[in-house]
């Protein structure tokens, strides 16, 4: 969607005061003005939910400026790529926005970029712990000690967390190996062991899922730990994260070659 599109939808919908739920596709968010993104702001300020499917944005505090913009956002869902494939170091040191909506409750972040969580990570934590449902990836492993720290400050109210790692987990109490998978070529081993500790003391956790991407590079596994007919599920159950299984809360789904969760 382009400047005048866009343009034109921002300027019919104020006509409906009582809009809360907003959904935008394939918005190119580089493409447009800065005062159009402050018209666009001003009229959508008191949606509740806001979900953006492949969206463009230049960077990740491209990102962050839009949802900050939204005081009274309580659950949003964004698939989103950026300009940018790697993040910049300069970027990384720009200071951050404004905080979170204090009314924020569920937030799933879908974003195809390895250094990207960081400074959205740093922003999550700024503000009250609200959130009860969180969904992050794709995560790099040097962006396990940042999740550690979100969930220290999460604790509280967290009661659902995914995690979409490139690599493949293993179990922090054995060490072992459980899936094995590459990414680009690229393949490392990944303990959680820094977020198994930070997870020991979240009693309000209720569900807690690791999203493994398949070295056939055309969608990625989950497991569902009482998938009892499943071998891999049944692998799954058996050497990943034990002592969470043992409380309940861990969540293993079994889906094959699909692009959305």
């Amino acid at each position: 969607m382009d400047d005048v599109l866009f343009t034109e939808l921002i300027h019919k919908l104020p006509g409906f005061p009582s809009l809360r739920c907003l959904r935008l596709l394939h918005i190119r968010w580089t493409s447009l003005s800065d005062i159009l993104l402050t018209s666009f702001t001003a009229v959508f300020r008191d949606i509740t939910q806001f979900d953006l499917d492949n969206a463009t944005f230049a960077t990740t505090h491209h990102l962050i400026d839009v949802l900050a913009c939204l005081p009274r956002l309580e659950r949003s869902t964004v698939y989103a790529v950026f300009l940018k494939n790697r993040a910049e170091p300069v970027a990384q040191k720009l200071p951050l926005p404004r905080e979170p909506p204090h009314c924020l409750r569920e937030l799933r972040l879908c974003l195809p970029c390895w250094d990207s969580f960081d400074p959205i990570i740093s922003w999550i934590g700024t503000g009250p712990p609200t959130i009860h449902a969180l969904k992050l990836g794709i995560l790099s492993i040097t962006s396990l000690p940042a999740v550690g720290n979100l969930l220290r400050i999460l604790g509280s109210v967290l009661r659902d967390l995914e995690l979409d790692f490139p690599s493949h987990i293993t179990s922090p109490a054995s060490g072992q190996s459980v899936c094995c998978s590459t990414h680009r070529g690229r393949s490392s081993t990944l303990s959680p062991a820094n977020l198994n500790a930070a997870l020991r003391a979240r009693p309000r956790l209720r569900r807690l899922r690791f999203h493994l991407h398949w070295n056939n590079h055309r969608g990625r596994l989950r497991f569902r730990w009482n998938n009892s007919t499943d071998e891999a599920a049944e692998e799954i159950r058996g050497r990943v994260a034990p002592e969470f299984m043992a409380r309940g809360i861990v969540d293993v789904l079994l889906l094959q070659n699909s692009a959305r969760h």
